[in-house]
């Protein structure tokens, strides 16, 4: 670079510099906030929205069969580790970004978890409702009982 050219902004030092304060303004004064309550019921209608999801991603996929139910698996993961780096960010353990999450952020990472979930039970089976119901039932009967339940399918 020429020495008489001017710097544009981009991702140098202090480009980085403002990002970060944005980051940590927004962290720190984000929980001075009242915490805003959703009016959705999940239960009631958690399943037609899985179904439309599903649906979606149907109409928009770019691979078939196992592929597609592969690459929806793998999703898990980066999921996982998003919700991983936002509680990182919120308990600021890493020095060099310091608090750049909240945890509303966790909360919403941990929901994406469990929708890309639902979304790959349903992708495995049209009986996703059923299944999901039947495995809760048995995880929580077995988890209430001290672990005494025991189920032929276990």
């Amino acid at each position: 670079m020429n020495r008489h050219q001017p710097r544009l902004a981009g991702p140098g030092r202090a480009h980085r510099r403002a990002r970060r304060s944005r980051r940590t303004h927004r962290a720190r004064y984000s929980r001075c906030r009242p915490r805003t309550r959703h009016t959705l019921s999940a239960p009631a209608d958690l399943w037609d929205r899985i179904d439309a999801l599903y649906a979606w991603l149907t109409a928009h996929r770019t691979r078939g069969g196992h592929e597609d139910l592969l690459l929806r698996l793998l999703k898990l993961p980066e999921e996982v580790g998003e919700a991983t780096a936002a509680v990182i960010g919120a308990l600021g353990h890493n020095p060099r970004k310091g608090v750049s999450h909240t945890w509303q952020d966790v909360e919403a990472e941990l929901c994406d978890i469990a929708v890309t979930a639902l979304v790959a039970l349903r992708m495995l089976t049209p009986d996703a409702r059923d299944v999901f119901a039947h495995h809760l039932d048995r995880v929580t009967r077995r988890s209430l009982a001290g672990g005494t339940v025991t189920d032929a399918t276990e």
